[in-house]
């Protein structure tokens, strides 16, 4: 009897011993997310933020590691990138050797300074505050060129916001200042009328079609009436743009003002700022989405009412 009793206790004991053993040591290979450890923060607090995040697969038993290590106080500031449910040892360890993160980003096209300050919240790399606020003292709305980036964790909002202006500039062709000199545009002027054509299609066919549409309204004085303006002005892409929406009271609302609005609406790829140099040679001075991803173009407002009719009906047939 007492055999089977220590058997039984040898057998759990064991148990014990792998699953812990297993929860210590065993790596995570799944997603990967960010973290920031600031020199304020106690183990406890470290080990609070990092189970928020999902990244430990036992808050006690790292505790219990760092603290028979005696590395509770040599755990370094800095921004990490910890798979979630991480065991223990592998974050105890990151954490310890101080490799802080390079962080990869995405910008897509058409993005706002406000989604992208989002996004480098999330990434932990700074503050949505702090960076809106570097981009609205620099006027760097429409300079934030989309693309991906590897960005070194220490940099400030300064330095982030520095990297993807250097690669606006990278790829803003020399010819493009004649162009745009031949024009009569400014280049913040050529910006903002890009943005808008991002904010209009996706398809990067229609560009040069909507872009001569605006250059057409913009030389015969016309306003602009762009519905991307509207939902900037109100700080949301997804609004519905509805008749009283429209009204809304900003020098961004191109159905209120005449010319283009101030600056960008957004950051633009480089096909919407070809499409802002080089319009398509057309007659249109409106156009409507048809409600399948692309948009329809007349000439004549009897026309692009006619057209507008046309997507309603089929609207309401779908319902």
């Amino acid at each position: 009897m007492i055999k089977t009793v220590l058997r039984t206790f040898a057998a759990i004991t064991v148990l014990v011993i792998v699953i812990l053993a297993l929860m210590i040591f065993l790596p995570s290979h799944g997603e990967i997310k960010t973290v920031r450890i600031t020199r304020q923060m106690s183990l406890h607090q470290i080990s609070e933020k990092l189970t928020q995040k999902e990244l430990l697969r036992s808050p006690f038993l790292f505790i219990i590691i760092t603290r028979i290590s005696g590395h509770e106080r040599n755990l370094k500031a800095g921004l990490y990138e910890i798979p979630v449910k991480g065991s223990p040892y592998q974050v105890f360890q990151k954490l310890v050797s101080g490799k802080t993160a390079v962080v990869r980003i995405t910008i897509p096209e058409g993005w706002s300074s406000r989604e992208i300050a989002q996004l480098m919240e999330r990434k932990d790399l700074c503050s949505r505050e702090n960076f809106l606020t570097v981009v609205a003292q620099k006027s760097l709305e429409g300079f934030l060129f989309p693309n991906t980036y590897f960005i070194p964790s220490e940099f400030s909002p300064e330095s982030i916001t520095q990297i993807f202006v250097k690669e606006f500039h990278n790829i803003w062709r020399p010819e493009w200042n004649e162009r745009a000199k031949q024009m009569r545009f400014t280049q913040k002027e050529i910006l903002t009328l890009a943005s808008i054509i991002e904010r209009e299609t996706n398809l990067d066919e229609e560009k040069p079609i909507i872009s001569s549409v605006y250059h057409h309204r913009l030389r015969r004085g016309m306003r602009l009436e762009a519905d991307p303006t509207v939902l900037y002005a109100v700080q949301s892409w997804h609004k519905p743009v509805t008749s009283r929406l429209l009204h809304t009271v900003s020098p961004y609302n191109t159905y209120l003002h005449r010319g283009l609005p101030p600056g960008p609406i957004c950051n633009p790829g480089a096909k919407s700022i070809m499409a802002a140099l080089y319009p398509a040679k057309t007659n249109y001075l409106f156009f409507v989405a048809d409600g399948n991803g692309a948009h329809i173009f007349s000439q004549s407002l009897a026309e692009h009412n006619s057209a507008r009719n046309m997507v309603k009906t089929r609207k309401e047939r779908s319902i």
